[in-house]
């Protein structure tokens, strides 16, 4: 009382009230939370109540994250949500990414930062699997996982990797999500877009070469946009593939490379290259139950590719291979067929 009289009579009585808030027993929140919860009877509710918890969290008479026992009914609560919220065909494309987005957003201030990790998880291992195909989403995830931790982002890259994988209506948003997220040219849509799943094969190379000159740990974000069949694709693309699979194989086997990245990258693609080469049997993905023996390279199931028709044969290639600029002005060889096994390089 003494203290509080030196303040003045009305500051001191609302410090005093704030410090009772402040000091609320746990279980308080709880109960009211749990009240809260049943009261809501419908999803536009609950989508304003989940927008409203980042606000709600950063009060100076909450204490967050929640309790254990809070949060479990939370994310109880929030997968119902969203678990509606993807199964409903009336709910738009653009109502669905926002409540997406408010749940990450919303499990973040209740639950910490694993609480929209454990959200792109479900997303990833399929619970909401029609999400997956959804242009909106992916770009509403990219502009959310801006300044997010590493972890986060590799996670979103993956979803967005499974998103171009899966979507069937390849339009200029698919086009542009691409483009912002791989940073894949021009060239590969005009090229190949056309041509049954080519677009896809050149976009895997192109972000499988980023992640070898980059080092990055990719091999589930390549795995997921390996999900198509690489027997429909062009030609000249699957020939890109077996030589940049040959380099990956050699990379490994010269010990250039101790980071594990080189390795990770061909079991991700070794399905890939089975289909290619049918005398090879495709082998499951590790997982992280096989501990060490997901990422031991053993050679005998990462041959190097030797089929001649899946290397690069136009003939001005075998010119420029196997002679100097000088000797084909001179004219002292012409186009004439090469022979290909001789062991003298003329360059």
């Amino acid at each position: 009382m003494r203290d509080r009289y030196r303040d003045g009579l009305l500051p001191g009585a609302w410090k005093a009230a704030e410090e009772i808030v402040l000091n609320t027993s746990s279980e308080i929140n709880a109960l009211i939370l749990d009240r809260i919860f049943l009261t809501l009877d419908d999803d536009p509710a609950q989508e304003k109540f989940f927008d409203a918890i980042p606000g709600f969290c950063s009060s100076k008479s909450v204490t967050a994250p929640f309790s254990s026992d809070v949060q479990t009914k939370f994310q109880q609560v929030l997968d119902g949500f969203l678990d509606r919220t993807f199964s409903s065909d009336s709910i738009p494309e653009s109502a669905q990414s926002r409540r997406f987005i408010i749940c990450l957003n919303a499990a973040d201030a209740a639950i910490g930062p694993g609480g929209s990790s454990r959200i792109l998880d479900k997303i990833l291992n399929g619970r909401w699997s029609d999400a997956l195909q959804s242009v909106e989403l992916g770009t509403s995830l990219r502009r959310w996982g801006n300044n997010k931790d590493e972890l986060i982002g590799l996670k979103i890259r993956r979803v967005v990797a499974c998103i171009i994988a899966r979507t069937r209506g390849r339009d200029d948003r698919w086009t542009m999500l691409i483009k912002d997220e791989f940073g894949v040219p021009d060239a590969v849509f005009r090229d190949n877009v056309t041509h049954g799943d080519s677009v896809l094969l050149a976009i895997l190379i192109h972000v499988t070469r980023q992640a070898l000159r980059d080092r990055l740990p990719q091999g589930d974000v390549l795995h997921s946009l390996s999900g198509f069949d690489i027997r429909d694709t062009l030609p000249v693309l699957q020939h890109d593939f077996c030589t940049l699979w040959n380099e990956i194989v050699q990379d490994v086997g010269n010990k250039a490379a101790d980071d594990g990245t080189p390795i990770n990258i061909l079991v991700q693609l070794r399905h890939l290259y089975a289909a290619l080469h049918e005398c090879m049997t495709p082998t499951r993905a590790p997982t992280p139950a096989d501990g060490d023996r997901g990422t031991k390279f053993e050679p005998s199931l990462y041959p190097s590719c030797t089929i001649v028709s899946h290397r690069p044969d136009s003939a001005t290639d075998a010119v420029r291979i196997f002679f100097s600029a000088e000797d084909c002005q001179a004219n002292i060889v012409s186009f004439a067929p090469l022979c290909t096994s001789c062991p003298t390089n003329f360059t």
